[in-house]
């Protein structure tokens, strides 16, 4: 595969170079993170390394290559890599990007395995295999993604980029398509945005082929989903600014972990209704939010690939559940949350975020990112956290199905150098 993907930017760079200038902008970052679990958690401390080039032309395009790979150099735990209760990084590497990029005024598009992140799609972040693209017309932009793997990092929008890749890395095959998207399934995803000054809003769809649980007994169908949501902010006066999202997802399709046998079809509808409210104080953010899964205890819960929420327990303690364990179904959770932002301050460049939910799912989480050095497109960041979690997970008892609680309490060290 490295092969294949160094010959296809050669190939590319060859035919274009004569008469097109072009520069390399080389990519990584070499990271570590130590989890002390307390009481009955795991322990483990893992080192990860990300290395690649950008090819950029000034005609628009780019073209990238870049492995990544991560290794498990202490573990307590006794579960292997690809476990849904794995704890550490696991000693696993893959062709991270390999890709072909263009982008203009109105048109952006990427294809191969690259970062989808300039689609504004909430419930999608980091590196896919696939195909991506977005037209921008004046304050409409129109996506659309097609998935057919993803690189498993713990990417989400609202926590500290430092981590990810340091507490998971799921390659592209087998593990993140036979445990994420499903050994057969292809994910389809289109949507528009609308923003102006103060108000924005969205819509999308989403199709997967199959969903993992679709290879147990008497299981088949599809994921179906269509959400958006709708977003107003303002500035209260010149220091005080507020941010107001409510967000809606309706599922079809069954995403428990049981066979066919002990499912109905009433059990393959759920939905998700979300309100969250931010307040922004010079370099305070502050808020709160409430969020309601509907539908059967045997459902699963609303399935997603990443979101813009604020926990550190799924990619901390249960980096490779799906359905999200804040997301199961039958579930409402509350939750207050605040940051402190000095990133920009050049004394004491950091960020402090801190959460606490109750309801049916519940986290304790405080992440220190402190930026340790910087230079040019270099910086070294370092960490300290605590995150706790419990989240409720469908078992057996005979035939029976029941709820038992996942309690799991980490201490946190991390840190990672960018270039």
């Amino acid at each position: 595969m490295i092969k294949k993907g160094l010959m296809l930017g050669c190939s590319l760079l060859c035919l274009w170079g004569e008469n097109l200038d072009f520069e390399i902008k080389p990519f990584g970052a070499l990271g570590g993170l130590y989890n002390q679990g307390l009481g009955s958690s795991h322990s483990y401390g893992n080192v990860m390394a990300h290395v690649g080039a950008d090819f950029v032309l000034e005609n628009g395009w780019k073209f990238g290559i870049g492995a990544i790979g991560g290794w498990n150099v202490f573990n307590k735990s006794k579960t292997s890599y690809g476990d849904i209760n794995y704890s550490g990084i696991g000693d696993k590497g893959d062709i991270s990007e390999a890709y072909a990029h263009y982008k203009n005024s109105r048109l952006e598009f990427a294809l191969g395995r690259f970062n989808t992140d300039f689609v504004e799609f909430e419930y999608l972040s980091g590196n896919i295999q696939g195909a991506s693209a977005q037209v921008k017309v004046e304050n409409i932009s129109y996506w659309g993604i097609f998935m057919d793997s993803l690189l498993l990092t713990g990417a989400h929008k609202n926590t500290s980029p430092t981590l990810y890749g340091t507490n998971i890395i799921g390659s592209y095959y087998p593990t993140s398509k036979k445990n994420i998207l499903g050994k057969w399934g292809e994910v389809f995803a289109v949507g528009f945005n609308y923003a102006n000054e103060q108000f924005k809003t969205s819509v999308f769809t989403l199709l997967n082929t199959q969903v993992p649980a679709n290879i147990l007994p008497d299981r088949k169908g599809i994921l179906f989903q269509v959400g958006g949501d709708a977003q107003y902010k303002a500035n209260i006066n010149e220091e005080w600014f507020f941010v107001s999202t409510l967000r809606g997802i309706f599922q079809l399709g069954n995403t428990e972990k049981l066979s066919g046998a002990l499912i109905g079809a009433k059990d393959s509808i759920a939905g998700l209704v979300w309100f969250d409210q931010l307040f922004r104080y010079k370099i305070f953010e502050f808020g709160l939010g409430v969020y309601g899964v509907i539908g059967s205890e045997k459902n699963g819960g609303i399935y997603t690939f990443s979101d813009p929420s604020r926990f550190y327990g799924k990619i901390i303690n249960n980096p490779l559940e799906f359905a999200s364990p804040y997301f199961t179904s039958n579930n409402i959770t509350g939750y207050v949350f605040g940051s402190i932002d000095l990133s920009k301050n050049k004394n004491l460049p950091l960020k402090l975020d801190g959460m606490v939910s109750f309801g049916n799912y519940t986290e304790y989480s405080i992440v220190l990112d402190y930026n340790a050095w910087s230079s040019g497109n270099m910086k070294i960041n370092t960490g300290i956290g605590y995150v706790y979690s419990k989240s409720r997970e469908l078992a057996l008892s005979g035939l029976t199905p029941t709820y038992i609680n996942n309690d799991t309490s980490s201490l946190i060290i991390f840190g990672k150098f960018f270039y």
